[in-house]
């Protein structure tokens, strides 16, 4: 019986307010980020939306991600270029700390393609700890 319910998961998707927080943060670029999770960690039966955010530094994003929780994010994400061009890019952050539980660890590994076919035009971050999430380490990875 366990078996089945995580072969179920693949069977997790976004719910339409999820993709319409999304499409409204790429397309009309009002907001700065959105944040989506697991209805339910228990026996989950669909990503939904969890906090559209209008005015956010990237600091204060991460400063926000939960210490014993996993999230799922998308930053419209603002920098300059090598070649001293602005820039932006969306970013598609996977936050499942050390501290998360280790059944929203698994739910979240096996639902983050079908989010993520959903949300076109984005940069893929995994993170489990701050380091990885850093405005350094983003930054390096968007400019190499």
């Amino acid at each position: 019986q366990q078996r089945n319910n995580m072969s179920s998961s693949t069977l997790i998707h976004p719910n339409d307010e999820a993709i319409t927080a999304f499409e409204q943060l790429k397309m009309d670029k009002k907001l700065t980020y959105v944040t989506f999770q697991l209805n339910a960690p228990k026996d989950p039966k669909f990503i939904k939306l969890v906090e559209k955010v209008d005015e956010s530094t990237y600091e204060a994003f991460v400063e926000k991600l939960p210490k014993k929780d996993g999230l799922w994010a998308v930053f419209d994400f603002h920098f300059t270029s090598k070649d001293g061009r602005p820039q932006d890019k969306l970013l598609f952050i996977h936050w499942c700390p050390d501290g998360a539980p280790v059944r929203t660890k698994m739910l979240m590994a096996a639902s983050k393609d079908n989010l993520k076919k959903k949300l076109l035009g984005v940069v893929e971050i995994q993170a489990s700890d701050l380091s990885e999430v850093s405005k350094e380490t983003v930054l390096a990875k968007l400019t190499h």
